[in-house]
């Protein structure tokens, strides 16, 4: 009994000695594709395969790992990316404030036009 503990143990030790992280990078661009502690993914045309030394615990990210581009086997975050997906965010908010704003006008306009013709609103 004490030979399988002492064995499992090794064998849990061992095992995360050996821990990749696989990172899929555009080939041209640098920017990461994906990163996974599997091997599992197929890789996309144009797109390569680096594996590195240790798990998720080894390495930190402040953003989405996706969020980052891999050059010269460091993580670069790409502000580029991340500015673009921010701005495109606060386009899409203003835009439906904007839409918001022209609802409530044609509403107020339609119903001073039909009280304009002589109906009446009990609650407007």
């Amino acid at each position: 009994m004490r030979k399988i503990l002492i064995g499992m143990l090794l064998l849990g030790i061992c095992s995360i000695c050996y821990a990749e992280l696989y990172v899929i990078v555009d080939s041209q661009t640098d920017e990461i594709y994906s990163v996974s502690e599997n091997n599992d993914t197929v890789l996309p045309q144009g797109k390569e395969l680096k594996v590195l030394p240790g798990g998720w615990e080894n390495y930190e990210f402040d953003e989405n790992p996706i969020d980052y581009k891999f050059k010269n086997n460091k993580f670069i975050k790409n502000i580029s990316k991340i500015d673009n997906r921010e701005k495109a965010k606060k386009a899409k908010i203003e835009k439906e404030l904007e839409l918001k704003v022209i609802e409530e006008r044609m509403k107020k306009l339609a119903i001073d036009q039909l009280k304009a013709e002589g109906l009446s609103f009990d609650h407007y």
